[in-house]
């Protein structure tokens, strides 16, 4: 009951204004916790579920701006719509590992969180995010754009594709899934004024599992006091949790707009294997690339 949206449908559904000028609020009451903001449950990826102009605005500090159940299998995209995630708010979760399985695409929205993990996704077949401004507001605890939960947490597709990161700490970070098929992140501009060292852009551990990596085309400026290390791929140390295989990282722009703080514009950590790096142009870094790497990779 807590639902601003739930959708169970026979069709195909749009939701949008009745005037293109005007946005609709969702604003689900105090203490709804996980039952919160667009609900929907059905399983059926011949139907498209499509919300417009939509300002989703949870009050609750714990719960889902969209929540796909378990057992779901809808195609569901946000165009133009803003996602306030608030204190700890999930943009999306679910847990479905069957076939057929989700297809989620956030086109053109705003997001603003000040805290925890405003993209939580366990599974999918495709997530998307093209274009839109995603900002973490002023708070010193920064916001991980993008992570994972841990679990049976299986992506075939994770494109990030041509948007505006605004973070105080780490950005994007699927640092806790199981696998992803496809991870790429390209044509984007991060602007990051890091609250600590060691802030990245973009990091992958050593406990994720991916089968193609491709990072093209971003442009990514640090403005701070920190040492940060921009693109950071793979474990510190050495480890054999999982190895990141042949990880494409081409025609990026990294920059550090403060002397005399060095850190690393793109780090390749024990465990990456067959990287392919080139084309990138990286100024105000120590090191421009730190290759780690036990494996042979091309630099």
């Amino acid at each position: 009951s807590n639902w601003s949206i739930s959708v169970s449908s026979a069709k195909s559904i749009t939701f949008r204004p009745e005037d293109p000028n005007n946005m609709v609020v969702l604003r689900p009451a105090d203490g709804a916790g996980y039952k919160s903001g667009v609900f929907v449950p059905f399983n059926d990826i011949t139907r498209t579920i499509v919300f417009r102009s939509l300002v989703i605005q949870p009050t609750a500090e714990v719960g889902y701006l969209v929540n796909c159940y378990s057992g779901s299998a809808a195609k569901v995209v946000f165009e133009d719509c803003v996602l306030d995630a608030g204190n700890g708010i999930l943009a999306f979760a679910g847990d479905d590992t069957t076939e057929p399985r989700r297809q989620i695409t956030f086109r053109n929205c705003t997001m603003t969180s000040g805290h925890n993990t405003p993209f939580y996704i366990k599974s999918a077949a495709l997530f998307k995010i093209e274009g839109g401004s995603f900002d973490s507001g002023l708070s010193t605890d920064g916001v991980v754009f993008y992570m994972f939960s841990g679990g049976a947490a299986v992506v075939e597709r994770l494109e990030i594709d041509n948007c505006r990161f605004t973070c105080r700490k780490n950005c994007l970070r699927p640092d806790n899934a199981d696998e992803i098929g496809y991870f790429r992140v390209k044509g984007n501009t991060f602007w990051i004024a890091p609250v600590a060292n060691g802030v990245h852009a973009i990091s992958i551990n050593d406990r994720i599992e991916i089968g193609q990596i491709l990072i093209q085309n971003n442009t990514i400026l640090y403005d701070g006091g920190t040492i940060p290390t921009a693109i950071h791929l793979g474990a510190v140390k050495q480890s054999y949790t999982n190895v990141l295989s042949a990880p494409v990282i081409i025609n990026n722009s990294i920059h550090h707009r403060r002397a005399g703080y060095y850190g690393s514009g793109i780090r390749l950590g024990t465990n990456v294997r067959g990287a392919y790096v080139a084309g990138n142009r990286i100024t105000g870094f120590e090191h421009s690339i730190y290759n780690n790497s036990r494996y042979s990779c091309t630099v």
